[in-house]
């Protein structure tokens, strides 16, 4: 059966207040994932908020971004940053506050 390679959105949540593997943000079994954009939106129009992204983990060695950053009150931050995730592989976040920010990581799903 051939490859086939589809664009969509792999992952859509709002972080956690505790780091932990995102809803949906395992890659299946069979499949690959081909990132090719993380959006950050602070959904509060008054504070700003700190976060972090992991890979694979959810300590300091598998962070994606700086430990503590800060995206401003209704910001929205893009990294365009290609890498490939396998199977199994994970994408793990957290949030100062709970339910304030926003992670959309889209890219090709690829099955195997």
């Amino acid at each position: 059966m051939p490859e086939t390679n589809v664009y969509k959105t792999l992952i859509q949540v709002q972080l956690p207040n505790a780091a932990a593997t995102l809803t949906g943000g395992t890659v299946p079994s069979g499949k690959s994932w081909i990132i090719r954009e993380v959006r950050i939106v602070n959904s509060d129009a008054s504070n700003a908020y700190t976060y972090a992204l992991y890979r694979n983990g959810t300590t300091a060695p598998f962070l994606m971004t700086p430990p503590s950053g800060s995206i401003g009150a209704g910001k929205m931050r893009i990294d365009d940053t290609v890498f490939s995730m396998g199977a199994g592989e994970t994408i793990a976040g957290v949030a100062g506050t709970a339910s304030k920010v926003n992670v959309i990581i889209s890219g090709d799903e690829v099955t195997l």
